[in-house]
């Protein structure tokens, strides 16, 4: 045996249990990452942040070694008071969909791989790293929705309305963004990552699509089930599209269209959502061409993502997909 000489090398991860590997995984990730909250009485010398200081708005930023500056991932702007009204009467219309879909939203309240499975195999005994590797980015996507939930501060449908009466208790935490969303986008990024996906191609495609329906299908339950308004969905899609791909960015990974991830900030404008607006992700593109409430911004080159932890896991997943001939080559 010998020991570690290379200070760019974690290969040894390897050698520690999977708990010790997540948790140098999410302090990996969250040591890079800050937030900066604005509002109408926030002091502002930037002209670049002059539109928000109308609005009440959170930003994430990243940062990683080799980096000059921070880079802004996504913003989301709080919605209007005003805008909660139509969206109980929204809330209040998914409710006929509760008998049909009890076991759905009881299954997803802890756990979704079992949806995710249907498409993908994702048996943990095959799938060791594959499994460490998602559980990694859901972790990672709590640590950054719980911070945006608290900075925004939305109430839930049942604090608006006692017609409401959620199918089982209301978390003890804000409503936009939705973290189920959030998470399910992010697993949807990284999952097609993860296959090598390239969905420029009719049958690769096809899976997208899968992907895409069962996010939103789990992120419609949360509607179903009285928790959550459809704009927390708008805004939980944007926020875990940019997580899923900075992920993937700071594993060493790629785009699903096999491109390297190229930094961009994503913005939710929840001051323009209308106040009835549903969540329907085939016709609301987050490069907000058709809809006023999405805008993406790019960002100049930046460093490449250094080798980590994260990488050797992401190398180690990839391989086991590779191996039983799951990934696309």
């Amino acid at each position: 045996q010998e020991y570690r000489d290379d200070p760019d090398s974690h290969i040894h991860v390897h050698r520690w249990e999977p708990w010790v590997r997540s948790y140098l995984c999410a302090q990996t990730l969250n040591s890079n990452l800050d937030f900066r909250v604005l509002g109408p009485k926030t002091a502002i010398d930037d002209d670049a942040l002059a539109w928000q200081r109308r609005q009440f708005s959170v930003t994430l930023h990243a940062w990683w070694p080799g980096l000059d500056t921070r880079v802004r991932l996504a913003t989301l702007v709080r919605p209007q008071k005003e805008k909660f009204g139509p969206q109980v009467e929204r809330v209040l219309a998914w409710a006929d969909l509760r008998e049909e879909r009890i076991p759905e939203v009881l299954t997803q309240i802890a756990n979704t791989y079992a949806f995710w499975g249907a498409l993908v195999p994702l048996h943990a005994e095959r799938l060791r790293y594959t499994r460490e590797v998602l559980d990694a980015a859901v972790q990672f996507a709590m640590f950054v929705e719980m911070r945006f939930k608290h900075e925004l501060a939305c109430w839930r449908p049942a604090d608006l309305s006692p017609q409401v009466q959620p199918m089982v208790t209301t978390p003890g935490h804000g409503s936009l963004p939705s973290g189920h969303c959030v998470e399910a986008y992010v697993i949807k990024e990284v999952l097609e990552a993860l296959l090598n996906m390239n969905i420029t191609k009719p049958e690769q495609h096809n899976l997208h699509q899968q992907f895409e329906r069962t996010a939103a299908r789990i992120a419609t339950n949360r509607v179903v089930a009285g928790l959550h308004f459809p704009i927390d969905n708008l805004a939980g899609r944007l926020l875990g599209t940019a997580l899923g791909q900075f992920f993937v960015f700071r594993c060493g990974g790629r785009q699903s269209d096999g491109q390297p991830w190229t930094p961009q900030e994503r913005i939710f404008h929840g001051d323009r959502c209308p106040g009835p607006e549903e969540f329907e992700p085939d016709r609301q593109a987050l490069d907000g061409s058709g809809v006023p409430y999405y805008s993406r911004l790019p960002h100049p080159d930046t460093a490449p993502a250094p080798n980590s932890i994260l990488s050797v896991l992401w190398d180690a997943a990839k391989l086991e997909l590779l191996n039983l001939q799951l990934s696309y080559r």
